[in-house]
Formats: structure tokens, C-alpha cells, sequence
């Protein structure tokens, strides 16, 4: 069947822009989690510059292949080149699986070696054919070249890390996926079809937590932590955001997730807000039904709407201090709570409850 010139175009850029669409399903993932935890070199450009770059450079593939295939698919140099074309193609898209999937900046320097010559082989075959369609890749090959910098840097900036620090990479990892579980959980339940994105970064590896804490009490004015906070802590991107993320890495749980409020859809009653509450806490908290008997709701905080408009459920556990050895505090009461505004958008999440009930208390006593 012959295909007519814009459809052999719309072909070649869909084919082109399809093997960055399949690269990015093993890149997205480790953006905000493994990579931001990386060494990275000074001339490192800030992550959101790669996709616009990517998405130019696909499509000039596209355009630079469809060049060459218009000049007659039945001729053989024609097919070599598409072929080489092509090849080039599946090495693009395995270098996001080993360098972003596997996290192996080694691996993926060995790999884009072998990128770079066929690309160079592609655009020498096409420059035989249509050269203007060879011209078409040079920005290809440039920023592959550059990549292949970065590549190299990343790999020696990080080869002798401290197996400490690789495990840290790890903890990193999984507790992104943690908060983007949540996140995506949060989307579904506040009727979140479309648009949704994860906002959040790194901001610390081994950080603390900010409504947890056990002390004494040196004096009236001085309190000193007694047990060690190991907390992943994440902060919202955006100008002006305060929005942020904790992660307790050695639970793998998400202890708090705070992000701006979207505003859409009209209000919903006191019941349904109360109900999305519960739907959200039952997949995040799947412990909350059998401890919510041992919690306390907080006064003016069960289904109170605040001045603002939104909506607060909070339940605290009053009665873990009773548990502590003598001389031991909590800096804030153990609790559960979830914020939403009056349309159903659950922009808070607090659990503070399995954090403290988990802490070994037996070196205190």
C-alpha cells in the first residue's frame, strides 16, 4: 500500500518521539529520588531542561527519517539507512533503561559509546541520501556528545562512594516511591483524573521529622532528643511553596505529605469530605480502623471547617506518654490527621502514630 508523504511524516515523528516516551517510563521514576541523590557536575543543566530538549530532538529524528524515506522505500540504500535509523533508535531508549532503570552510570557509558557511532553511521547513510536530513541530526549528535560528558562525570563523581552513601541512594529511591504512592492515592480520592503530577524533590537524605521528637529535659528551656530521627525529607517544587514530604527510611513510611491546594469542582457536605477522609486513610493507614479505638478525635478538628474553608480530621494518641520511661517526653502527642478543602482536595496528610509506637524504647528505661 503506498503511503502518502504526510502520513509517512506523521509516522516517522510518532515512531521517533515513541522511543523517548518509552525511555521516560524508567526516567520519571528516579528524576526526584536516585538521580537527585547523585554527584553531579557543575555543567549539569537542571532536570526540567531535559524533556523540552529530548521532545525537539525526537521529532527532528522524525523529520531527518522521513527526508530520507520519501526518497523511495524500495531502494536499498534507503533501507540501510532507515535500519541504522532504527537501530540508533532502540540503543536511545536502552540508555534510559540502564542509566535511569538499572542506576548504572557505568553501564550506560559503555552503551553510549556505541549510541554515539550510530548515530554518526546514521547520519553519514542519510547524508548519501538527503542532506538536509544528515543536517537535521548534528544537534542529535552534539547533545549525545554532551550527554556522554555528563555520563562520564556522573560515573567518576560517584564511583567511590561509600557503600553508606549508595545505601542512602537506595533509601532515597524507595522513599519516593512511598511519597508518590501516596500522592497518587491522594489524586484518586480527591477525584483527580487528569493533570496530576508529582511536585516534589529532594531536599534531605537523612534529615529529621517535624512533629516528631522524645527528650529530656535539661533545664526549663533546653531538651535533649534521646533517640535518633532517620527521616527522608522531600520539599515541594515551586516559587514561594512550602509544601514538603517526610519519610521515616527505616519503615518505608510516609509521615507527612503537605502540598498547595488546587481549587476546582463545587463544595461537597460535611459527610462526603469526612467519608473521602476515611476512603484516603484506609489505603494509606491500612492499621487506622483497629487503632482509631485507641485514638482521641481532637477538639474542634473532627470535621471542623476552619475559617479558611477546609476541613481538618485529627485524631491524637493522649495516652502513649503513659508508655515512656520516666524523664522521657514527646515533643508533640502522637496523631493522625488529614486536610482537605471544602471540594474534596486532600492537601495534608499527618501520621506521626506508627512512628513513635514502632520506637524502641528499651535502651531509655
Amino acid at each position: 500500500m503506498k503511503i502518502n508523504n504526510t502520513f509517512k511524516l506523521i509516522i516517522a515523528i510518532v515512531v521517533s518521539e515513541l522511543a523517548g516516551i518509552i525511555g521516560s517510563v524508567f526516567t520519571t521514576p528516579s528524576i526526584a529520588g536516585w538521580y537527585a541523590g547523585i554527584v553531579k557536575p557543575a555543567l549539569n543543566p537542571p532536570a526540567w531542561v531535559f524533556g523540552p530538549v529530548w521532545t525537539t530532538l525526537f521529532a527532528l529524528m522524525g523529520i531527518a527519517a522521513f527526508l530520507v524515506w520519501k526518497k523511495g522505500p524500495d531502494r536499498r540504500d534507503v533501507k540501510i539507512a532507515i535500519g541504522i535509523f532504527l537501530g540508533q533508535l532502540v540503543l536511545n531508549t536502552l540508555w534510559s533503561i540502564i542509566f535511569f532503570g538499572l542506576h548504572s552510570p557505568g553501564g550506560a557509558l559503555i552503551e553510549i559509546t556505541f549510541l554515539w557511532l550510530a548515530i554518526l553511521a546514521t547520519i553519514i547513510a542519510f547524508a548519501k541520501i538527503s542532506k538536509p536530513a544528515a543536517w537535521l541530526l548534528v544537534p542529535y549528535i552534539l547533545w549525545v556528545s554532551f550527554a556522554g560528558y555528563l555520563n562520564y562525570s556522573i560515573w567518576n563523581l560517584n564511583r567511590d562512594i561509600p557503600a553508606q552513601i549508595q545505601v542512602n541512594q537506595q533509601k532515597v529511591a524507595i522513599a519516593t516511591d512511598a511519597v508518590k504512592a501516596v500522592v497518587n492515592v491522594a489524586n484518586e480520592v480527591s477525584g483527580i483524573t487528569s493533570g496530576a503530577v508529582f511536585t516534589f524533590e529532594l531536599a534531605d537524605a537523612d534529615g529529621h521529622f517535624s512533629n516528631f521528637g522524645l527528650v529530656r529535659y535539661a533545664n526549663e528551656v533546653k531538651a535533649d532528643p534521646v533517640v535518633p530521627e532517620h527521616a527522608v525529607t522531600f520539599r515541594e517544587i515551586g516559587e514561594g511553596s512550602s509544601g514538603n514530604a517526610e519519610v521515616d527510611s527505616v519503615s518505608n513510611q510516609v509521615i507527612s505529605m503537605h502540598r498547595r491546594v488546587a481549587d476546582f469542582g463545587g463544595e461537597l457536605s460535611a459527610g462526603e469530605i469526612e467519608q473521602r477522609a476515611r476512603q484516603f486513610l484506609e489505603r494509606v493507614y491500612p492499621d487506622f480502623k483497629t487503632v482509631e479505638s485507641t485514638l482521641t478525635p481532637a477538639v474542634n478538628m473532627k470535621g471542623a471547617r476552619l475559617n479558611n474553608g477546609n476541613y481538618f480530621y485529627r485524631w491524637d494518641d493522649l495516652n502513649y506518654k503513659n508508655t515512656l520511661p520516666k524523664g522521657v517526653h514527646t515533643d508533640i502527642d502522637p496523631f493522625v490527621q488529614v486536610g482537605m478543602t471544602a471540594n474534596g482536595f486532600i492537601f495534608s496528610y499527618d501520621n506521626t502514630v506508627e512512628l513513635y509506637r514502632n520506637t524502641d524504647l528499651s535502651g531509655l528505661r
